[in-house]
């Protein structure tokens, strides 16, 4: 017979185990029928595409996508256990002995998620990283570089989830009535100005800026962004090709703020 406890959780169990299982399948399926076609040149494509390149190309995203299928499955496994599995309500409890405060109990909840998150994601990086990515020719990263970028962003994680949560938390109890509306407004006001913000404060912390030092080549920028009506600012050049050989190309920012 199961425990009263169990038998509420079978129904949710059976949910997430559904969920993960078919999420698998349909990337095995994807696998697949990318290994049975991947590397074979379209009637369409043929002559402008070379087989070789192709071969590269499918043998690159096929390799990522089994260790994304083991990646899913490892961390969906992880995760079942930690919320069904007793660990969930232990580390609860845990919190809850060394912070009793509502506020900054839930906020150290929140926060050590995210950290032990970073900390188990971390090997899988690193195998992506210096496994799969050099074995390709891909990977320009030093390992110093990598963990840097690891350490940065899970400070930054830390420092975001403990301020947002303590917050929201605090809203809950000023306003416990219409506490949601004002942690919307909180969130979507955070993120308007994360946005504004992230090309002068978070993006330097990663990469480093400096002028473009082509005057051609930033005229040809800058008649590319008015001819879409787009007012530049400063043109810069950021040195992404210190992480990877990939061909990179991005656009973030908000009102007169963008960076790309």
């Amino acid at each position: 017979m199961l425990e009263n406890d169990d038998a509420m959780q079978l129904p949710f169990i059976v949910a997430y185990a559904l969920i993960l299982a078919t999420g698998l399948g349909l990337s095995w399926m994807n696998l697949r029928h990318q290994r049975a076609a991947g590397s074979r040149v379209p009637e369409e494509l043929a002559g402008a595409v070379e087989p070789e390149r192709l071969e590269r190309i499918a043998a690159y995203s096929g390799e990522r996508e089994r260790f994304a299928m083991i990646h899913r499955a490892a961390s969906g496994i992880a995760f079942g256990d930690f919320m069904f599995g007793g660990l969930l309500g232990a580390y609860d409890r845990l919190i809850t002995s060394w912070l009793p405060s509502f506020v900054w109990g839930g906020a150290a909840f929140f926060s050590g998620l995210a950290l032990l998150g970073a900390v188990l994601e971390l090997p899988f990086a690193f195998y992506r990283n210096f496994r799969i990515e050099v074995r390709h020719g891909f990977n320009r990263m030093s390992v110093g570089l990598f963990l840097a970028d690891w350490l940065k962003g899970t400070l930054l994680s830390l420092v975001f989830t403990l301020a947002v949560s303590a917050a929201a938390l605090e809203l809950t109890v000023v306003a416990p009535n219409s506490w949601w509306l004002w942690v919307w407004a909180q969130l979507v006001t955070l993120s308007l100005a994360m946005t504004y913000a992230a090309p002068y404060v978070i993006e330097p912390l990663f990469h480093k800026m400096e002028p473009l030092g082509s005057a051609s080549l930033e005229a040809d920028v800058r008649g590319l962004a008015g001819r879409v009506g787009v007012e530049l600012g400063r043109v810069l050049k950021v040195d992404a090709s210190r992480r990877s050989g990939h061909s990179n190309a991005y656009f973030t920012g908000i009102g007169r703020v963008k960076s790309s």
